[in-house]
């Protein structure tokens, strides 16, 4: 079911006068109980169901200037894992890996501690 539909349906039930459990049993399970629940109180409270506008906060991180912070502190001496430039830029983890992948085409790899190899031990494998 499109969630216009949805809307509209559940919409006209509640002003109805249906309740919630009567519209759940009505839509045979198409969508959970509690999700009912919350476009029927949002029509007691706002007068409308909205899910394009139900979020107040923005959720994108990967703007212009997070890019550039994370590159700036790329372009220092020391190497840094994600985990800390994550720490240290204030933007989570995986948003972290995202710019350095998607937006800086960086790969990631893991420094190998590998074991000194003296003249005569390259003597001794040959």
């Amino acid at each position: 079911m499109k969630s216009k539909d949805f809307q509209k349906l559940v919409l006209s039930k509640s002003e109805n006068g249906d309740g919630t459990t009567k519209i759940f049993r009505d839509l045979n399970g198409a969508t959970s109980l509690s999700t009912i629940e919350r476009c029927c109180r949002r029509i007691r409270e706002v007068g409308t169901i909205d899910l394009v506008n139900s979020r107040e906060c923005s959720r994108i991180i990967r703007t212009k200037a997070a890019i550039q912070k994370v590159k700036r502190r790329l372009n220092r001496r020391k190497p840094l894992s994600s985990r800390k430039l994550a720490r240290e830029s204030g933007i989570s983890r995986s948003s972290v890996q995202r710019i350095l992948k998607s937006d800086l085409e960086l790969q990631a790899y893991k420094i190998q501690k590998e074991q000194l190899l003296t003249d005569s031990h390259k003597e001794k494998r040959t």
